[in-house]
């Protein structure tokens, strides 16, 4: 099947290249760098290089355990506080590659700017700490402040992050998920099925406010033509009987 493929290479991948980088770094952390500070400096960040790829190709597990499992139900994704904190995770890792692969572009930039300058060799631990430290705080206060979440789609077997609205809680959606049990679907999901949800209202405040002027607005229209004719409005038969002779005139 389709889901037994994606596992199977998703399975290759990990292995292929948690090997490889775990290599590489057995090789960077064995190897004598001479005294310069230089050569110091590009052995710790290619250290730090393996390492975060090494830890990006294990977080394919949760992929694979859904693949290989029926309908997708991996019990990984389905744990609400391991789908948080994949998704934390899924999401600063591969943003510190993209960060290490700059930060040693501009490392060798400069050496070859100036060949005879020395770069501190703290300086390759301590900024990407640094950055690591800040993106993944800002992404789990988020979370724990309630402003974001993560929830688990079917459809791509993995963990995405929504934002809070209209007091809605990662509280709130751990509630109604234990409370849904199998006939869960979460908010993304859900909203291109059915409008009829329960919860459908703060999931979509915007669409209930828009159908809320709608009803205002065609309750009002209504009022407007069809509201009882007040005392003086009214008109004696008269005019009414003058009036038919000018409409059949």
């Amino acid at each position: 099947t389709v889901d037994m493929t994606i596992g199977g290479v998703f399975s290759l991948c990990l292995i292929l290249g948690v090997t490889t980088n775990i290599v590489a770094l057995v090789y960077f952390i064995g190897k004598k760098s001479a005294r310069s500070n230089n050569a110091q400096y590009f052995r710790s960040v290619y250290i730090i290089i393996c390492s975060v790829d090494s830890l990006i190709c294990l977080t394919l597990v949760p992929f694979i355990e859904a693949a290989f499992t029926e309908n997708r139900n991996g019990k990984i994704f389905w744990n609400h506080s391991a789908c948080a904190v994949w998704n934390i995770i899924w999401q600063v890792l591969p943003e510190m590659s993209v960060f290490m692969v700059a930060f040693i572009s501009i490392s060798r930039l400069i050496i070859l700017v100036k060949p005879t300058r020395q770069l501190l060799a703290p300086l390759a631990w301590i900024l990407p700490a640094a950055y690591f430290l800040l993106t993944s705080g800002i992404k789990i206060g988020l979370q724990i402040a309630g402003k974001t979440m993560g929830h688990y789609l079917k459809r791509t077997m993995s963990c995405k992050t929504i934002a809070k609205t209209h007091g809605f809680t990662i509280w709130d959606y751990k509630k109604r998920r234990v409370g849904l049990g199998n006939n869960y679907q979460s908010p993304v999901e859900h909203s291109n099925r059915s409008n009829n949800h329960p919860y459908h209202h703060e999931l979509h405040p915007l669409r209930h406010l828009s159908a809320q002027i709608q009803n205002e607005v065609s309750s009002s229209s209504k009022g407007v033509y069809n509201r009882p004719e007040s005392k003086t409005e009214r008109s004696n038969p008269d005019d009414h009987h003058h009036n038919g002779r000018l409409h059949h005139l």
